[in-house]
């Protein structure tokens, strides 16, 4: 039978969930499976007593299905009144604690299963409960408000992810007799007493701050181009646009999260691979991460038609995936299906996915369509966990984390050793190491990532990786014929990728005035593909407009740059030196003192030893000698 064949029903979805099940497991997981044998052979009597049943109890989880929406309740309190005493015999460590949504909705019912926002709605109002405690939606209240004799927090309208509209919810006070409801202004005066009085402090410091902020500052001057993405005015692009938004992790695990993480990351990648998508950065998309999704929103912010979101839940030994694609400029659902499968078939099911959500958007796929989307450069479910581990330390800028990377990284060399990605993955850690560990040791970390870089091009030289790699440490080591040569040659593998279309541009912005204005567009395309853009990429399009002789350009870029992230001081210097250079004394002498307030040891000699600069040696003898008259030190 397929999903558009399935009986529709009104029904009380009620779902349980342990909300301490990770930490339980890592403690003593022989008992805590027993524990929770033990709770969830309880709750299905307790199901079965009050006329329900039970759909589903994959891990800690329970899904139930009842005809009345009063006898939901009645086995929700039933449910934890015998929970709360049988933990009571357990040391407060062991206990095990469920949090209850309860939900009336319509479904779909096919082959004893349920599907269905009516189904989402109940799992986000269990989200919203208490360890110990029933949370209900206001549909389920509105049947239920005068016939059990309880009370009724009700928590205002809650907009919750995948549910276009707010929600009414209300927790329930199994201690308060009669049917009373306690609106949002009652329950919650008591808690708010304390916090409210020191928000109005907060808020008139804030506000001093602020008009001294007016009286001693002047807000930067952004250009025309950041002001019509703050406004969302950005124009639908030629191709097919999409935005994919970040996987929810539904497993109740935060051990869990890089599952839903590197499964959006894989798409991401995969999709951008077709020229005919125009596909954001997952770096913009992450905004959005964990907070309730307007489509219509996003698609005006992002500049895309259409939106992709999902959750990943993993239990035991299956793992299911919902995907929606949306049209962002209608609000209609195009697409949608629902991936139920082993563990060990994870591969299959990402694939899959990749392929369904790349025909729905692209049209029938080629032969070479294929070859480019389906690339796995690991074989292993254990070699690819190991690989979304390290990139989460990786992505931290401190020297221990890159350690930390590495070991993840070398884990998958020992797994895989065939696999370019481990190496690939060691050598950027060093890389970024170097970096942030600066002199001979830096330099060190520098070489053993050169030469790793160099295995990886041995090892698979149709990959990207490593002339990104080489590219990036060459240019800061003035070697830019080769840089260029490098960037060009992981561009030519990569055109669509965000990263080396923009190490493409930084490299040609070092070499020359002509290179420099190719670097302007390239720079342009990246911010585009990622709206929510890092202040590295107007700083770079700064430094382009300032090579190619854009002054006003350039000092509207890095003033974004500034905007981006006021503690990052390279901006800054260059603000300093184009103000010296034009004679804004006010100008140039709040820009030297904001260097100095950020960075209270700079001086200029070794701010040139260190700092990445143009080829022609006229715009680094420009630079040092603006800065000194800037009033920095020498």
């Amino acid at each position: 039978m397929s999903r558009g064949q399935g009986k529709r029903k009104l029904v009380a979805i009620l779902v349980a969930d342990a909300q301490n099940y990770s930490r339980l497991m890592g403690e003593d997981e022989a008992g805590t499976v027993q524990l929770l044998k033990s709770h969830l052979q309880t709750m299905f009597e307790l199901v079965g007593k009050f006329h329900g049943r039970v759909v589903d109890s994959a891990g800690d989880c329970l899904l139930a299905e009842f005809a009345s929406v009063v006898d939901a309740v009645q086995c929700a309190l039933e449910i934890q009144k015998t929970l709360k005493a049988w933990n009571e015999e357990l040391t407060e460590d062991r206990r095990m604690i469920f949090r209850i949504g309860i939900n009336l909705g319509d479904v779909i019912g096919e082959e004893g299963k349920l599907y269905g926002d009516g189904v989402n709605i109940a799992a986000r109002v269990e989200k919203l409960s208490e360890g110990g405690g029933i949370c209900i939606s206001g549909t389920a209240y509105d049947q239920v408000k005068n016939k059990i004799p309880v009370g009724y927090d009700y928590q205002g309208e809650v907009s919750v992810k995948n549910i276009p509209e707010p929600i009414r919810v209300y927790r329930i006070l199994p201690d308060v007799t009669g049917t009373s409801v306690r609106k949002p202004s009652q329950a919650w005066a008591s808690r708010l007493r304390g916090p409210l009085l020191a928000t109005v402090t907060g808020v008139i410091v804030a506000l001093f701050a602020f008009f001294l902020w007016r009286e001693y500052s002047k807000p930067p001057v952004v250009p025309q181009e950041a002001v019509a993405k703050a406004s969302h005015e950005l124009p639908l692009p030629p191709e097919t646009s999409v935005a994919v938004l970040p996987f929810e992790n539904m497993s109740g695990d935060p051990d869990q999260e890089y599952l839903s993480n590197g499964l959006t990351d894989d798409i991401i990648t995969s999709i951008s691979k077709l020229p005919r998508l125009f596909v954001i950065a997952r770096s913009s998309t992450l905004k959005y991460k964990e907070k309730p999704a307007d489509v219509r929103q996003i698609s005006r912010d992002l500049g895309v038609q259409y939106v992709v979101e999902g959750s990943v839940q993993r239990s035991g030994k299956r793992l299911r995936v919902n995907v929606q694609l949306i049209d962002g400029t209608t609000g209609d659902h195009v697409w949608a299906e629902r991936y139920d499968r082993g563990v060990k078939e994870f591969f299959q099911t990402r694939d899959k996915i990749i392929l369904d959500l790349a025909s729905s958007l692209a049209g029938e796929l080629t032969d070479g369509d294929f070859a480019k989307i389906i690339r796995r450069r690991v074989n292993s479910l254990e070699a690819w966990e190991a690989v979304q581990r390290g990139y989460a330390h990786y992505e931290r800028w401190t020297v221990e984390d890159q350690i930390k990377a590495r070991e993840w990284y070398q884990k998958v060399t020992e797994l895989e050793p065939e696999s370019v990605v481990g190496w690939m993955g060691i050598a950027w850690t060093f890389m970024k190491e170097g970096i942030l560990r600066g002199g001979p040791e830096g330099k060190e970390k520098l070489r053993q990532a050169v030469e790793m870089a160099e295995k990886v091009r041995a090892m698979d030289p149709s990959y990207y990786g490593p002339y990104m790699l080489l590219a990036n440490i060459q240019v800061r080591e003035r070697r830019f014929e080769e840089a260029v040569a490098n960037a060009r040659k992981c561009y030519e593998l990569e055109p669509n990728y965000i990263n080396s279309i923009y190490i493409m541009g930084h490299v040609l912005t070092y070499v020359g005035k002509p290179e420099a204005e190719e670097a302007i567009g390239l720079f342009k395309k990246v911010m585009r593909l990622n709206p929510n853009f890092r202040p590295q990429y107007p700083h770079s399009l700064g430094r382009a407009y300032h090579v190619t002789g854009q002054t006003d350009k350039a000092v509207e870029w890095y003033k974004v740059a500034v905007q981006k992230n006021p503690k990052w001081a390279a901006p800054h210097v260059d603000l300093a030196a184009i103000y010296a250079s034009l004679g804004r004394k006010e100008e140039m002498r709040s820009e030297a003192a904001e260097i100095l307030r950020l960075k209270p040891k700079f001086a200029v000699k070794k701010y040139m030893e260190t700092a990445s600069l143009p080829k022609d040696p006229k715009f680094g003898q420009y630079q040092r000698e603006m800065l000194i008259k800037a009033g920095l030190p020498e």
